[in-house]
């Protein structure tokens, strides 16, 4: 599984809102943009949506555990 970096997480969310929150397309527009990088996963896409609606940031949430 590969990490996205915030500015990818981004403008994966923002595609994705841009075009009328079409996964199909979304991907279709990523894939164009960066035809070497593997396209996100439609529940990573819809993920990031859902954490941008719900906290306001795509970024990870602290993990749990020892440090």
């Amino acid at each position: 599984m590969d990490k996205y970096r915030l500015q990818e997480r981004a403008e994966i969310v923002t595609k994705f809102i841009e075009n009328n929150h079409s996964i199909i397309v979304t991907r279709r527009k990523l894939h164009q943009k960066y035809p070497n990088h593997p396209v996100p996963h439609k529940t990573t896409i819809y993920r990031l949506h859902a954490n941008i609606q719900q906290y306001g940031t795509t970024a990870d949430n602290p993990r749990s555990g020892r440090q």
